[in-house]
């Protein structure tokens, strides 16, 4: 089974960023794809292992959002608006906008117990609004930047092209939306290849920390809302 590839930052298209991202939505209606956690009409997360991708382990998740599409987008696609109500991951802005109209973001992540060492990501997330306003996307991928070098304490993780994909519900398109989104990461530093490419292992670890995110969503779009 072929993937779709991510396209290198120097070469980025929307376009094709589009296009990865339908092929990943059809590959999970085609099946293959096991399914480790699901909330009936709140959210799904599903995991599948690719051989010949240099990071191999893919985790798709839906979630179904009683609220409209562009506050989605404003409140959890900009990463300068998540980083003020999320409570399972840190975010660092680092200050440069990249030719893409990105934000250059670190985030340090201690999801691993001991002996485990912590890790890091540093990333570019940039959004686009496609097809009048109905489709709202957030793509990442790696960077490096002077000011971050990486650090002797801790293990620089990799991205694999991470996506969020949102779309106005087809029967209430100004009240609810659904975000599909993809998640594929190497943890880096030494670890057995049966331990760190393996699905049941990341098909418990990864819910946790985004439907913790999924929460703390709901409860500041609720805010959001009332507020205007």
């Amino acid at each position: 089974m072929t993937y779709k590839a991510p396209t290198p930052p120097n070469q980025f298209s929307w376009d094709e960023e589009r296009e990865r991202i339908m092929w990943y939505k059809n590959d999970l209606e085609k099946g293959g794809w096991q399914t480790v956690l699901k909330v009936p009409g709140e959210s799904a997360y599903h995991i599948k292992k690719f051989a010949d991708d240099p990071i191999p382990i893919k985790v798709l998740f839906e979630w179904e959002i009683p609220f409209p599409g562009d506050l989605v987008f404003e409140v959890y696609g900009k990463v300068e608006e998540r980083m003020k109500w999320d409570s399972a991951f840190t975010f660092e802005l680092v200050g440069t906008k990249t030719d893409e109209g990105g934000q250059v973001v670190y985030v340090p992540y201690h999801l691993f117990p001991w002996p485990f060492a912590p890790r890091e990501w540093l990333f570019r997330s940039a959004t686009k609004v496609l097809l009048d306003k109905k489709e709202w996307v957030t793509n990442l991928c790696d960077v490096t930047h002077p000011s971050k070098p990486e650090r002797s304490d801790m293990v620089r993780m990799h991205n694999g092209g991470n996506f969020n994909y949102i779309t106005a519900n087809e029967s209430r398109p100004n009240e609810a939306c659904n975000l599909f989104a993809l998640t594929t990461n190497d943890i880096g530093g030494w670890i057995p290849g049966c331990l760190k490419w393996s699905t049941s292992i990341w098909g418990r670890k990864i819910p946790q920390p985004f439907e913790q995110t999924r929460k703390d969503l709901l409860i500041e779009l609720a805010k959001r809302q009332s507020a205007k």
